[in-house]
């Protein structure tokens, strides 16, 4: 089947572990975190361990608690901006062509600022010379989004939908379809419309047959990917590593054919 899943799923297990589940029960790509485990030494073993297990790398997610930086008017935002080029040159390195990364810190209120356009569309022209498309994820709000996608003209900046992000905004705005021309990845979850819980699909809240209309509509060909965590907060610990992988196959078939 064409979905994807992520090296955060199940943190108890090394990364290689992960993959080796995911491919043997069906899966056929696979979203990295950009993130050291307990596990492994180097972030940079990631992307060769997902290819001798013949998964394809659908992304690489980079991490965001420094990402407000990219905000504000002073020497930090050069240092951040430093940092998440190395990342977007990491990806060049290792032939990955995606890379995930939040506009903005979870739940954050930095006021939208010329810093920021300056720091994403230097962030976007090194993208394109390194031949990485950069997937702005929606958080919170999609003010930042707008921000950016209105202030800066690059073709290297693209969306990575967040279903259960949206499922928490204040408002309803259908990214998927306000975003349609730009939609190159999916953060795929279920959660109960409070919490971002990382559920797997129908364990929450979301209709997913409006989700499976909506990717039909925008003529969506990608991966269905799920950001799905067997570990979150012990709510999905009733399978085992395997039956959790499992499952994610069976609802993303019955998401396929609601």
């Amino acid at each position: 089947m064409n979905i994807a899943m992520h090296t955060n799923s199940i943190i108890d297990l090394p990364v290689y572990d992960q993959l080796r589940l995911m491919k043997m029960f069906g899966i056929s790509g696979v979203m990295l975190f950009w993130y050291k485990d307990k596990f492994e030494n180097s972030v940079h073993t990631f992307p060769e361990h997902a290819r001798k297990t013949g998964l394809e790398i659908e992304n690489v997610h980079v991490p965001y608690h420094m990402i407000d930086g990219l905000w504000k008017d002073s020497h930090e935002r050069e240092d951040v901006l430093r940092w998440y080029m190395q990342h977007i040159s990491d990806c060049s390195d290792h032939e990955i062509e995606k890379i995930v990364m939040h506009p903005v810190g979870w739940q954050s209120s930095i006021k939208v600022s010329l810093a920021a356009l300056d720091s994403y569309k230097r962030l976007a022209d090194h993208a394109e010379k390194k031949n990485v498309k950069i997937l702005l994820e929606n958080v919170a709000s999609s003010k930042y989004l707008d921000f950016i996608f209105n202030g800066v003209d690059s073709p290297s900046l693209k969306f990575c939908y967040d279903n259960g992000h949206e499922m928490l905004m204040p408002e309803e705005e259908r990214l998927l379809l306000k975003y349609s021309n730009r939609v190159e990845g999916l953060h795929l979850t279920d959660n109960n419309c409070v919490e971002d819980l990382h559920m797997l699909p129908f364990d929450g809240k979301e209709n997913w047959k409006r989700i499976r209309e909506e990717l039909h509509k925008i003529n969506y060909a990608g991966r269905l990917a799920f950001e799905v965590g067997w570990q979150y907060r012990n709510q999905n610990k009733k399978y085992s590593h395997e039956d959790y992988v499992i499952q994610l196959v069976k609802r993303a078939e019955r998401i396929i054919n609601s």
